[in-house]
């Protein structure tokens, strides 16, 4: 379990459907607990930017290359970084 704080992104690793996989939560709350599911990007940038960027086409057809899994479909840190949005340190 990790813990995010106001103004995280939040990045969902799994999902049954590709375009649900690394989809964004902008944090605007307090403190929470988020699952080993999710990734967590901790930033300076305006957190609703980096949420709508997830989210442009151009992202979603970047990381569909680096998708894996049948059933339940799911990308890495390490893919992640693979894709031109980078957003992990």
């Amino acid at each position: 379990m990790k813990k995010a704080n106001k103004n995280d992104l939040l990045l969902a690793t799994t999902s049954e459907n590709d375009e649900d996989v690394i989809k964004p939560l902008a944090w605007l709350g307090e403190k929470a607990v988020i699952s080993g599911d999710m990734m967590l990007f901790r930033h300076e940038q305006d957190v609703k930017f980096l949420a709508y960027f997830f989210r442009t086409a151009e992202f979603q057809t970047q990381k569909k290359p680096y998708i894996t899994g049948a059933k339940v479909r799911r990308v890495s840190k390490d893919n992640l970084a693979n894709t031109s949005a980078n957003p992990m340190p």
